[in-house]
């Protein structure tokens, strides 16, 4: 499942400023999305050869 984090994050940062804005906040949004569980999880499974759970909401 996608991270319920990352999806927001995405939303926030294409709403429409300025190239360096945008560029600013995806820069902390990385940051931000780096230290939740889903990322966690998912970098845990990479490294132990599990197949991606990642699935878009839909």
């Amino acid at each position: 499942m996608a991270s319920p984090v990352a999806v927001s994050l995405i939303k926030r940062a294409v709403a429409g400023a300025d190239l360096a804005t945008q560029l600013e906040f995806e820069a902390n949004a990385q940051a931000l999305a780096m230290g939740t569980q889903a990322h966690k999880g998912a970098v845990q499974d990479f490294l132990d050869k599990r197949p991606a759970r990642f699935q878009w909401p839909g």
